[in-house]
């Protein structure tokens, strides 16, 4: 069986009227909230990504990623219509809730460090695609969020030394 996103639907006494109309499936997909996610929630398949290695690597337990046992092909993804790919809106809301995930004691959690890094290469990969607004987004982000340091503690901008390391310093200017 094929699945439509439009049905057409007979209607009257005469056999050709006849008008389209969104496809149940379709329309429930997009307008209840019935995709299970890993926050244990339903949500609309709008506001939930794949379950992909990549989005769950980066995402974890930050983002609702769909609660199924298998990762679903690019078909499913499409067809059901969830986020295939991490925004940079989506990775700094990601980073800002891991900074305020710590332990009792304010450090970060181990399991994190490296999901932050892999963010923040994600962010500097795409620095020569960003567009006015997004420079404007991180800048913004920077000035009010927190950053992880080497002592594994959270800190602000301001609390911070800046070094410069060899091989790094192509990026500092564009950050």
């Amino acid at each position: 069986t094929v699945l439509k996103s439009i049905d057409l639907m007979r209607w009257g006494h005469y056999e050709s009227n006849r008008v389209c109309i969104p496809s149940f499936i379709f329309w429930h997909l997009k307008s209840k909230q019935c995709i299970p996610t890993n926050k244990k929630t339903c949500l609309l398949a709008s506001d939930v990504f794949t379950n992909s290695d990549k989005i769950i690597e980066l995402g974890g337990e930050y983002i609702p990623i769909i609660q199924v046992p298998k990762v679903l092909s690019k078909e499913w993804i499409q067809l059901i219509g969830l986020k295939s790919k991490l925004t940079l809106a989506d990775m700094l809301n990601i980073l800002s809730s891991i900074n305020n995930d710590t332990n009792e004691k304010g450090f970060f959690k181990r399991d994190n460090i490296r999901r932050v890094g892999l963010l923040y290469n994600e962010i500097i990969n795409g620095l020569n695609e960003l567009t006015i607004q997004e420079e404007k987004e991180i800048k913004d982000w920077a000035k009010k969020s927190k950053f992880l340091c080497n002592d594994f503690v959270s800190r602000k901008n301001s609390e911070i030394i800046w070094l410069r390391i060899e091989g790094f310093n192509e990026y500092n200017d564009k950050i």
